[in-house]
């Protein structure tokens, strides 16, 4: 991928944050194990999105759950 300018990047990062957010919520709502998974694999292709667009360090969307847990915000 091209370099992207800083303003359009920013905004980019921010609408995958949010669409984040969207998905983790309805996983946390649904109660269909099939439509869950569908979910996680979401959730998995966005956050992979983020780190590449260098605004995630793990490797894993679990691992920055794990994080959040502890205090820190899902979204900066």
């Amino acid at each position: 991928m091209n370099d992207i300018a800083s303003d359009m990047r920013g905004e980019i990062v921010q609408l995958i944050r949010q669409a984040r957010e969207s998905v983790q919520k309805a996983m946390e709502l649904s109660e269909f194990p099939g439509l869950k998974k569908a979910l996680q694999d979401a959730d998995m292709m966005l956050h992979w999105s983020l780190w590449h667009l260098g605004a995630e360090e793990a490797l894993t969307p679990e691992a920055k759950k794990e994080t959040a847990h502890k205090g820190e915000p899902l979204t900066k």
